[in-house]
């Protein structure tokens, strides 16, 4: 009895060796939204030094 208890325990586990994921279209738009958002700072950094070297002097 116990070594079918024993062979019940060993095996009901899921082996996921692979961890978690986002899925394949939410990785995409990370990715997307990251690259807009450097992009944005950019931007930004690019109008405060123009406003700093153009219009406050």
């Amino acid at each position: 009895c116990s070594g079918t208890v024993r062979e019940a325990i060993g095996t009901s586990g899921v082996d996921n060796a692979t961890g978690p994921r986002l899925a394949d279209t939410a990785e995409r738009d990370y990715f997307i939204l990251r690259e807009r958002l450097m992009t944005m700072q950019k931007q930004l950094e690019g109008a405060q030094e123009y406003i700093r070297t153009q219009c406050l002097n």
